[in-house]
């Protein structure tokens, strides 16, 4: 009967894995779950949240799900940073993913898909290195873009940031008048002085195609040196 119960509970746990919204903590470069840390402050325009479990077919559609609400459900009262008027980045700190099948890997394109069509960039931050495999062996590290994979979520949010300070200052330009043009993402991405296209870093014999001033602590994921 125990063993039942036991058995049951797991089931349960592994098909509705946890899912914390992350915060920083004052002073420190470091991001804790904010109902156990209600002095953890968030950023306008991007969450940013941490799955506690393995990704697979049983429990993607309520990750899926609890992302989506965490995009609505903002509590205003602790956030910083410049005042936006909605999300535009998600951060997922995948430290605790140990696994991902297939289903999960589609459901994170189907995710990016529907993110992109309201204009909001994901970001992964601290991604194992099976995990990171996966991803990269059924074409998602190029979906979303290597230049948004991350070592720390801090280096994601710093990032993040930067391009919400330039939509802050952007003029307002009615809808109509931007029917045809690129994407808000796409336009702040072309500003980039870099480019991280697969070309440019197969010819530089594997190197980092950063700048030697850039500060190492904010560079991407994929990107640095081995």
């Amino acid at each position: 009967m125990q063993v039942g119960a036991s058995l049951a509970f797991v089931i349960h746990e592994s098909a509705n894995p946890h899912i914390a919204v992350l915060g920083r903590l004052p002073g420190t470069t470091v991001y804790r779950n904010v109902q156990q840390y209600p002095e953890a402050y968030t950023y306008n325009g991007i969450v940013i949240v941490r799955i506690d479990a393995p990704i697979y077919f049983a429990n993607t559609s309520y990750i899926k799900d609890r992302l989506r609400e965490f995009e609505v459900e903002v509590d205003r009262s602790t956030r910083h940073g410049p005042e936006v008027e909605r999300v535009y980045f998600v951060i997922i700190e995948m430290a605790p993913v140990t696994y991902i099948d297939s289903s999960a890997v589609q459901a994170v394109k189907e995710l990016h898909q529907e993110y992109k069509s309201r204009d909001i960039q994901i970001a992964i931050a601290n991604p194992n290195r099976e995990v990171l495999l996966t991803l990269a062996g059924a074409g998602v590290v190029d979906l979303i873009g290597k230049e948004w994979y991350f070592v720390r979520v801090h280096d994601a949010v710093q990032v993040c940031l930067q391009h919400v300070q330039r939509l802050n200052e952007s003029p307002k330009i009615p809808e109509v008048l931007v029917e045809n043009k690129p994407s808000i993402f796409q336009r702040l991405l072309d500003q980039r002085t870099e480019d991280f296209s697969k070309a440019e870093l197969e010819s530089s014999g594997g190197h980092s195609l950063i700048s030697k001033d850039a500060d190492p602590k904010l560079e991407p994921l994929l990107w640095r040196k081995s």
